[in-house]
């Protein structure tokens, strides 16, 4: 019968030798941090109240106490609701969802290799999408060359 295994060496204290994950690119915001028009400069939403649909969506807006909007009958029988500026927007409900905010730039990264991996661990960073686009079709028509050569 064999030995058991000596115990392991104790684990020093401190952190976790795992790095901790990156913030994320993105998070939602208000209209104002998200660039959304509709919260500059105001909004037009028009509302069909022969659908039930637009029944449901019309009362709501009448009911809704976080935003001051005027109501329109037009003749095509539409209701127009128009909702001033620096209000909240539909996007950015007060659930907590709203417009994508950037928190840091966006990377544009391409490696060497196929599914298998990299294995020169060669990686190029891009400024932007276009470099990496370009970059994208130039890897695409080398492939494209290399498959009609035969």
């Amino acid at each position: 019968m064999a030995p058991p295994d000596p115990p392991s060496a104790p684990r020093p204290p401190g952190p976790s030798p795992t790095p901790a994950p990156l913030a994320p690119r993105c998070r939602t915001g208000p209209g104002e941090e998200g660039g959304c028009g509709n919260s500059a400069r105001g909004g037009v939403a028009p509302g069909d109240e022969s659908t039930q649909l637009g029944q449901r969506q019309a009362y709501f807006i009448r009911h809704d106490r976080t935003r001051g909007h005027t109501e329109t009958r037009l003749a095509t029988g539409l209701t127009r609701f128009a909702f001033g500026p620096g209000q909240w927007c539909f996007i950015n409900r007060p659930t907590g969802e709203g417009h994508l905010v950037r928190t840091r730039p966006d990377i544009f990264i391409a490696r060497d290799g196929d599914f298998r991996g990299n294995p020169t661990g060669i990686r190029r960073v891009h400024a932007n999408a276009a470099d990496w686009a370009d970059d994208f079709a130039n890897h695409e028509d080398r492939l494209a060359t290399l498959r009609n050569r035969g």
